[in-house]
């Protein structure tokens, strides 16, 4: 499964902030994965 992540790179600026897809990894015991569909910054 794969993820999309927002990342700073360096600091400074709202155009310093790139989306980025990396794997998630398997949830840990008594851990969860919840899949966010929307959110706002």
């Amino acid at each position: 499964m794969q993820k999309q992540v927002y990342k700073v790179y360096k600091t400074g600026s709202i155009k310093n902030l790139n989306l980025t897809t990396e794997e998630l990894s398997k949830p840990s015991e008594n851990e969860i994965t919840v899949k966010v569909e929307a959110y706002n910054l």
